[in-house]
């Protein structure tokens, strides 16, 4: 056999293996580089958490509070106009008239308060779709900042403790409603919105 033969073919062996030792090193990189990043964020916890959702809320109390008050006040004049009436006999001259005022507070009363219904409902609605999307743009950002490619939303109602207070088949819904049985508290950025979120409310 030639010399040459010999002492060539180790080192062919060894050119080789080492190519295929730096091709495997870069073109295969792990599973775990390509693995995408998840974390989790419960969207109810943090929309019913912010400071702006409890400052929404208390001015709608205050709204609230405003209207009741015109109510009263409505229906102390229906009730002042219903004694006027009731003090005339329904043959006396003034008592159609005073009839006609009272039956006009009344309609007064009942078109207002379906008009501040409609009214209130609409500016609630509105208000809680802007909070909304500012909670999925919030959970967006943390997720930018965290480099996180997905998150997941958590849907996990509350069990009273007192179970006599809705029936089986509720108690079943809201059991099976639950999408995440369990998540390590180092994926869960529900907090971390939170913080981010109330930290540029407050900013305004």
């Amino acid at each position: 056999r030639s010399p040459m033969v010999t002492i060539c073919c180790p080192m062919k062996r060894r050119a080789r293996g080492a190519a295929l030792r730096a091709v495997g090193s870069v073109a295969l990189p792990t599973v775990a580089q390509n693995a995408p990043k998840i974390a989790v964020a419960n969207p109810s916890t943090i929309l019913m958490s912010l400071q702006e959702t409890k400052d929404m809320q208390a001015r709608l109390d205050q709204e609230k509070k405003t209207l009741g008050n015109i109510e009263l006040d409505k229906r102390a004049k229906i009730k002042d106009l219903t004694s006027a009436r009731d003090a005339l006999k329904p043959d006396a001259p003034q008592y159609a008239e005073k009839n006609k005022e009272l039956m006009a507070a009344q309609v007064d009363l009942e078109v207002w308060g379906k008009i501040m219904q409609a009214d209130g409902q609409r500016s609630f609605k509105q208000q809680l779709k802007t909070l909304y999307d500012k909670v999925t743009a919030g959970i967006a950002d943390v997720a930018a900042e965290k480099h996180i490619d997905l998150v997941l939303a958590e849907i996990k109602p509350e069990i009273p403790e007192n179970l006599e207070q809705i029936n089986a088949d509720q108690l079943r819904a809201l059991m099976t409603s639950r999408n995440i049985l369990f998540v390590a508290s180092q994926l869960d950025i529900t907090n971390d919105v939170i913080a981010a979120m109330d930290a540029k409310y407050s900013k305004k």
